[in-house]
């Protein structure tokens, strides 16, 4: 099934939207004619990540060389202004403030964080999205198919495909012991014990206990400060001892 809001597979795909975004009235999607237009127009970029890492610096370059590709260069007919927040969620509030005091026509988010911020404090700017997995259940919009409202983008998992992967689990042979991530690296926001130890429980559930040897976050930290990266795996030890007492 196709939605509106779907995985990133294309950078141009991204870029498109996120020119279009920008554009003024009547020029949707973004025709190359634009990049004649005198007036420069402001994009914000807004994001949680630390912005001196490697993947960050890959992530701006991309999207700098995604527009020129398209006429919109920095510092001639836009103005890119870039936030990184480094894991810090107050820093993160006061750069979402601050994109939209400017104001940014069109701000890309990178993670739920991110966007979550924006939502609160930039209701009437247009949103493009990437790395959020669950933005209907989030509350970012109203459906994969009609987003509504200023914020759409792309998921990079739609939230209902989890339960048929881990079914599909169960058909690999059952010798083989699975490990399971359970921790989100792309959100700032530590999981509960209570959380954590449900979704082992529902893991369990589908698969059985004895295919499930391992529990982890779904990826490395290394987008994450260490202050976060510390309670995130306290919260996994907990999640896993309040799921063994439940046994």
């Amino acid at each position: 099934m196709k939605h509106r809001i779907q995985f990133l597979r294309r950078r141009r795909d991204f870029i498109i939207l996120l020119g279009g975004a920008a554009a003024p009235s009547g020029l949707w999607p973004l025709p190359l004619r634009a990049q004649t237009a005198v007036a420069v127009r402001r994009v914000g970029l807004l994001s949680p990540l630390i912005e001196t890492t490697d993947e960050t610096r890959r992530l701006s370059a991309v999207l700098t060389a995604g527009l020129n590709e398209l006429g919109w260069t920095d510092g001639r007919n836009i103005h890119l202004e870039q936030r990184w927040s480094g894991g810090d969620n107050d820093r993160l509030r006061a750069d979402a403030r601050e994109l939209a005091r400017l104001p940014a026509e069109v701000i890309l988010a990178i993670t739920s964080p991110a966007v979550a911020a924006l939502k609160q404090e930039a209701p009437a700017i247009p949103v493009v999205f990437v790395a959020v997995s669950d933005p209907v259940g989030s509350g970012f919009v109203n459906s994969l198919s009609r987003p509504g409202g200023n914020i759409t983008g792309f998921i990079n998992l739609e939230a209902s495909l989890s339960g048929k992967w881990l079914e599909l689990l169960k058909e690999v042979r059952p010798e083989i012991g699975l490990g399971i991530g359970v921790i989100d690296i792309k959100d700032n926001e530590v999981e509960s014990p209570e959380l954590i130890a449900g979704r082992i429980e529902h893991i369990v559930k589908t698969i059985g206990e004895r295919r499930l040897h391992y529990v982890h976050p779904d990826c490395g930290f290394w987008m994450l400060q260490r202050s976060v990266v510390d309670r995130k795996i306290r919260a996994l030890v907990a999640g896993r001892d309040l799921f063994e007492g439940r046994l």
